[in-house]
């Protein structure tokens, strides 16, 4: 059977391979769709940005408080642990894993930048606190 070169190329660059089957399929796209599916997925990239920045933010503004900041590290790999310790991130999350959070969070700069006010926090709440409340901070 002698197919157009246009029709024959139309379809050899449209086969997929289906992961669990190993099967071949025949996957029809148009240019708009690819266009708008590469815009989704930049959009996914840019909320994910968004939300580990706000992540960031947080520990940041938890540490200015007086909060210790390896909390929110813990507390993110203790989220991934309790979800099954899953290898694989959702394609289509807004949000990083926690485990990719824990890691965000754990860099040298951001640690370092929280633990500097999480002490200037400390030294401000010596100053103004009352003795009861600095014994009980002492007790953390």
């Amino acid at each position: 059977m002698v197919l157009g070169t246009g029709a024959a190329i139309l379809y050899f660059k449209n086969l997929e391979t289906v992961p669990y089957t190993n099967r071949t399929r025949f996957i029809l796209r148009s240019k708009s769709f690819e266009r708008e599916f590469g815009q989704s997925q930049m959009e996914l990239l840019k909320l994910e940005r968004i939300e580990a920045e706000a992540e960031y933010i947080g520990m940041l503004l938890m540490a200015s408080a007086g909060y210790d900041p390896h909390v929110a590290i813990r507390m993110n790999e203790q989220q991934w642990v309790n979800k099954g310790k899953p290898e694989l991130e959702d394609p289509l999350s807004t949000h990083p894993s926690e485990k990719r959070m824990a890691q965000i969070l754990s860099q040298d700069h951001v640690m370092e930048e929280a633990l500097s006010m999480y002490r200037e926090a400390l030294l401000s709440q010596k100053k103004e606190s009352p003795v009861w409340i600095f014994r009980l901070l002492q007790l953390f």
